[in-house]
């Protein structure tokens, strides 16, 4: 073997080696990508990045719905946060799109218990 094999040869493994450390970076991407989707869609409670990434929609949409009142959403008292229930929401997609369930006062203390507990998952 002359020298300008040697040398290929020796810079071979690492051409490779930098595209297979490229299709793995793509592959791991997509991996967190499905897991992350995974993780929200086994949630009943979303916050509104997550409620925003479920619907496909940007945050900033997702936000001109919620201060429209277009979308079902609570907040904890004393709490700036948007809480996103996903059974609710899906039926609000296949309504007309006006329908925004009217909470009841017993439905408002089960949602505060279970945002509460969302909330606690958090820290």
């Amino acid at each position: 073997m002359n020298n300008f094999e040697k040398k290929e040869a020796a810079t071979m493994p690492l051409e490779g080696l930098n595209d297979l450390m490229r299709v793995l970076d793509e592959k791991f991407s997509r991996l967190e990508a499905d897991l992350s989707a995974l993780k929200i869609n086994s949630k009943k409670l979303l916050n509104s990045h997550e409620m925003a990434a479920w619907l496909g929609i940007s945050k900033s949409k997702l936000d001109k719905l919620s201060c429209a009142r277009k979308i079902p959403f609570f907040k904890m008292p004393g709490s700036s946060l948007r809480i996103y229930e996903v059974d609710e929401v899906a039926r609000w997609m296949t309504s007309d799109g006006n329908h925004v369930r009217a909470y009841t006062d017993d439905d408002i203390i089960e949602l505060q218990r279970k945002a509460g507990e969302y909330m606690r998952e958090l820290r």
